[in-house]
């Protein structure tokens, strides 16, 4: 009765019992393996058994690189409740995998680039066939789109397809009658405060083009490209592009958008986006976003890319309507 324990430190890099039916689908891919590591699905496979810790795994041959890397497997790892794999974990996957390959083979164990997607929808309520209060039915909302994503998005090389999604938000709960909904990817850079930091990174889908004359000053999402703020030389700042391939700072001086210079380009056919020398002085959170606005509203990540969408970067405004039932 007198003992008392002390707690040194918590388990780590754990995970629930596996499933019947994960345990079915696993087993002979478990089996079929012999601890080699020849095809691309034996890596997945064998980091999967070791590292319960792993929630998806990516693996590409050094071939499909630009420019190739003969005699190299790349593996991309997303783990559980992490964004990005240390440099120790890393380590220790190379090690476990370094007498399963074939000889003249190296491996490398690289981070996942997280995409994400910011949520903005209008959803049309009948308050007469409901208990619930708004917040209440937000909530359910929410839960609704955290479970697309656990369910379609949060692994490698998989596709957001846009009808599900507001169907998803439609069958949260029966009063809901429809959503006007937008969804737009996006991209965290992180520079470095007070240096020149380049960046290079493509969104893999087409982005919309919008023409100078088109530019309002008022709005800065009113082009294909456009970021959170930042702060350079003491003024509030953002990136946008030109509609001519340009990424340009502009920044507000007396209530007014003023061009700063050009540090960037993109693509507008593939999303790519490459910035050089940016220079701010601060900016808000994890890193700057980089959004775009996509051509067509379906969406697919690589097989180096994560999708995903956080609770954070939904908006949701409720509209209530008085419906009868005849």
């Amino acid at each position: 009765a007198n003992v008392s324990i002390l707690l040194n430190k918590e388990a780590i890099s754990g995970s629930v019992s596996e499933s019947n039916n994960s345990i079915k689908f696993n087993a002979p891919r478990y089996f079929q393996t012999q601890e080699r590591a020849i095809t691309e699905s034996d890596y997945k496979t064998l980091l999967l058994r070791e590292f319960p810790e792993i929630r998806a795994v990516s693996v590409f041959g050094g071939e499909k690189e630009n420019p190739p890397q003969y005699g190299k497997v790349f593996i991309s790892v997303d783990i559980s409740n992490s964004d990005g794999v240390s440099d120790l974990v890393k380590s220790v996957y190379t090690n476990y995998l370094k007498d399963k390959v074939p000889i003249g083979i190296t491996t490398e164990i690289t981070d996942p680039d997280y995409f994400y997607l910011s949520v903005n929808s209008d959803v049309s309520y009948n308050y007469n066939i409901t208990n619930l209060s708004e917040n209440q039915l937000t909530t359910k909302i929410l839960t609704s789109i955290v479970n697309f994503n656990d369910t379609y998005l949060n692994k490698f090389n998989d596709s957001f397809r846009y009808s599900t999604f507001v169907s998803a938000i439609d069958s949260s709960d029966p009063s809901i009658i429809s959503n006007d909904t937008t969804v737009y990817p996006y991209y965290i850079i992180t520079p470095e405060t007070g240096s020149n930091t380049n960046f290079s990174f493509s969104f893999n889908t087409e982005v919309l083009v919008t023409t100078p004359s088109d530019f309002q000053h008022s709005l800065f999402a009113d082009r294909g490209v456009y970021s959170s703020s930042f702060i350079v030389n003491g003024l509030t700042s953002q990136l946008e592009d030109d509609g001519l391939g340009n990424i340009r700072i502009m920044r507000v001086i007396s209530n007014q958008l003023q061009e700063k210079y050009k540090v960037g380009t993109i693509d507008y056919d593939t999303g790519y986006i490459s910035i050089s020398n940016l220079n701010v002085d601060s900016f808000t959170g994890s890193g700057i976003k980089i959004y775009i606005k996509p051509v067509a509203k379906d969406y697919t990540s690589s097989l180096r890319n994560i999708l995903k969408i956080k609770s954070e970067d939904v908006i949701i405004s409720m509209i209530a309507k008085k419906l009868w039932r005849l």
